[in-house]
């Protein structure tokens, strides 16, 4: 019988009788560690596989041990019954039995002088995890177990993957667990760099037995903040948890680990019971715990650092990116690794080109974690196609489409050139030029590839034609007329602080941060768009400077310290105030009515660095013929879409459009234009859907100036007057 009166079952009896009998003469107040594992497994070797311990691996080298009088560590009887009675406990049961002395052995070391992991094969690494120091004292941890991930017991299974690099980090990290106060290291970097990479390979040198001898033999377990705090829904139940986990996890035989440890404050902190960092915080200032963060400088910042308390107790470890020959580096342990996982070879050059890819289209990304989830991509694509190796021409089409890259790019072009000259919005010089950068930059050639692809600086009447060509150039170049960013800068002046927040966000400190949304953050969810910056005239002097600095550094820096990229974008930038021909005035310019001068104009609204970067654009094309693009190429196809969907066809013949231009040629504004196509085609478009039969498909007409609706047979006659058909509807994906 055990002290608290937990009685023994024969099975758990006959488990130490046997090890006894194995030990020969020895004390009965003890048992070898040897023994008694060595008992356990020849009697209970399918329950040993089921707690995960391999007899078939262990049996042989236990039994030379043995019987070369290598028995191990010496484990004094009560002592193991008192600690075999609180699992029986924790399940619930009233006896000791053998699956109790079982899970006992799964927290002891292997047995002395045992080889390292791989030694002895995984299955003798995976017995217990990493030999222990003489001064640890192995307990029962069944919360910690059921709650948290043994990095230790991950690692001697060979369940993680090697660490390359970051030997600082590793050594800064292991210094300040052997400290004797705040030895709490947080490792602190951008997401992706590699921070619980660091921490797992802490676990593998544990288990290889390369750390320090305080270090030797301790267990590192990893601890979701959402699996402590969830369930805990009554006032209390998290204090009673927290209790019991920090009194399994306080000693030195355990090291917790908390990704995100921002997320500490404020966890579980509901109705008038503490936050799991007001109840960790006491344990930390007594250095009973030791415990490993990580988390972003930004987190840290803007979360820890408003209790001082708390921030104190640890120590820093800063992590910075890799570099991009450090990434390759981690691509090729990861592609062996793969390999033998998924059956998949890469060669050098596809890792090399994914390295070079990476670090071009994802900027808002660090290395190595958006190299190696490129690999993982490509890879996955390889054994979806049933392939057993990645060639370099579909890892460049795999990874393009991951990013949301234009594919055949020379088509595209060719598209949008077509598209340009149907619609009339640029001259042909004007259009040609545009096309010519964009071939030379979406083609990998440009000599600042962090800029933006393309900027037009559209001035005067030409700027009231930015919508209408920014959503020809996102149809042809992305796919979608809808990839169209919009940052109305009217009204954001340099005096007025809500401007400010409405152009960079809210920064952190502030109510509501979290929550705050700024009109450039618009640009981290479509890197592949065209950015319209419409009255960019008309803000204040700041605001214009960060435009153009924009243009140049080819991204914004919110109010939250991050980037937001221009980088793949076209960028249109319309002023329509700047009107060379009407005598506007910008600063101290006067107007000319030239190109010369629209120059002037434009150098003194973005600065000479900005303005090498822009295509000016001051010549409007003729109102009829810019009407006609945008009638023919966006409203009345949009018009037929939205239809189509009803179940009606639309087409129209040119008589409509040549009314249409007729009537709007004294209008300069896309608005204008919409409200007069609203109040001629309304009446007829309404009578249509009310009278309609049988009739599946019309086309808009305009005689003597009237507009009507004839029923149509699709296909159209083959001869006679030839309507012009709207594109057949079509579903428009994102690329």
């Amino acid at each position: 019988m055990t002290d608290d009166q937990v009685p023994v079952a024969p099975g758990a009896e006959a488990i130490l009788s046997r090890a006894e009998e194995l030990e020969g003469d020895g004390d009965a107040a003890s048992v070898a560690l040897n023994c008694l594992l060595l008992a356990f497994l020849e009697r209970h070797g399918p329950m040993a596989k089921d707690l995960g311990l391999d007899a078939d691996a262990l049996l042989p080298e236990l039994r030379e041990r043995v019987r070369a009088g290598d028995l191990g560590e010496r484990l004094r009887r009560d002592e193991l019954l008192t600690a075999a009675a609180g699992l029986a406990a924790a399940r619930g049961g009233s006896k000791i039995v053998e699956r109790d002395v079982g899970r006992l052995l799964l927290g002891r070391a292997v047995p002395a002088g045992a080889p390292e992991a791989g030694a002895a094969g995984p299955a003798a690494a995976a017995v217990a995890g990493p030999a222990a120091q003489p001064g640890h004292v192995r307990r029962p941890t069944p919360l910690l177990d059921q709650l948290g991930r043994d990095l230790t017991r991950a690692a001697a299974e060979g369940r993680l993957a090697p660490l390359v690099g970051r030997e600082r980090e590793l050594q800064l990290t292991v210094e300040t667990l052997c400290r004797v106060t705040k030895r709490n290291p947080v490792l602190l970097g951008p997401a992706g760099v590699g921070k619980t990479a660091i921490v797992e390979g802490f676990a593998r040198l544990i288990v290889a037995g390369q750390v320090p001898e305080l270090l030797r033999g301790v267990r590192l377990v990893e601890v979701k903040v959402g699996a402590l705090v969830s369930g805990m829904g009554v006032v209390g139940q998290l204090e009673e948890r927290m209790t019991r986990l920090l009194a399994e996890a306080s000693g030195d035989d355990v090291i917790l680990f908390i990704d995100e440890i921002h997320s500490i404050l404020g966890s579980g902190g509901g109705g008038s019971g503490m936050d799991v960092a007001g109840l960790l915080k006491p344990a930390l200032a007594r250095g009973d715990l030791a415990l490993i963060g990580a988390t972003t400088d930004m987190e840290y910042k803007r979360i820890l650092d408003r209790d001082p308390a708390l921030e104190r107790r640890f120590q820093p470890v800063p992590v910075s990116e890799m570099t991009r020959a450090e990434a390759l580096e981690v691509l090729r342990v990861q592609r062996d690794r793969f390999r033998q996982i998924r059956g998949v070879t890469v060669g050098d050059d596809v890792l090399e080109w994914l390295v070079r890819f990476a670090e071009r289209f994802l900027r808002n990304r660090h290395f190595p974690d958006k190299a190696i989830d490129l690999l993982e991509q490509c890879i996955a694509h390889a054994m979806v196609e049933g392939r057993g190796d990645l060639d370099l021409a579909t890892c460049r089409v795999v990874a393009q489409q991951l990013v949301g890259m234009p594919l055949e790019v020379d088509e595209r072009l060719e598209r949008l050139r077509e598209s340009l000259a149907d619609a009339g919005i640029l001259s042909a010089e004007d259009s040609g030029a545009f096309l010519d950068k964009l071939a030379f930059t979406m083609g990998g050639h440009d000599f600042a590839p962090e800029r933006p692809n393309a900027v037009l600086l559209l001035l005067g009447d030409a700027a009231t034609h930015a919508d209408v060509l920014a959503g020809l150039v996102s149809e042809a170049l992305f796919g979608s007329a809808r990839r169209v960013v919009t940052l109305d800068m009217a009204g954001l002046e340099d005096h007025d602080e809500t401007a400010h927040t409405r152009f960079l966000g809210m920064p952190y400190g502030y109510v509501g941060a979290d929550l705050s949304q700024g009109m450039v953050q618009q640009l981290g969810s479509a890197p592949w768009s065209t950015v319209v910056f419409r009255n960019v005239d008309q803000c204040g002097r700041l605001f214009v400077d960060l435009v153009a600095d924009a243009l140049v550094s080819g991204h914004f820096t919110d109010a939250h310290g991050a980037k937001q990229y221009l980088s793949d974008a076209v960028v249109v930038l319309a002023a329509e105030s700047l009107r060379a021909d009407t005598g506007h005035q910008l600063g101290f310019v006067h107007a000319a009515g030239d190109e010369a001068e629209a120059g002037r104009m434009a150098a003194e609204l973005l600065g000479p660095r900005a303005l090498a970067q822009c295509q000016v654009v001051s010549r409007p094309q003729p109102a009829d013929q810019a009407v006609r693009g945008w009638l023919g190429h966006v409203a009345l196809p949009d018009l037929a879409e939205r239809y189509a969907r009803d179940g009606l066809t639309v087409m129209w013949d040119d008589s409509l459009v040549e009314c249409f231009a007729a009537e709007a040629a004294g209008l300069e504004r896309r608005e204008e234009w919409e409200a007069l196509l609203e109040r001629r085609l309304a009446p007829v478009l309404v009578r249509l859907f009310k009278e309609r039969a049988s009739a599946a498909a019309v086309v808009l007409l305009c005689e003597d100036g009237e507009v009507r609706a004839a029923e149509a047979s699709p296909p159209p006659p083959a001869s006679g007057p030839q309507p012009i058909p709207a594109p057949p509807p079509q579903t428009r994906e994102e690329p």
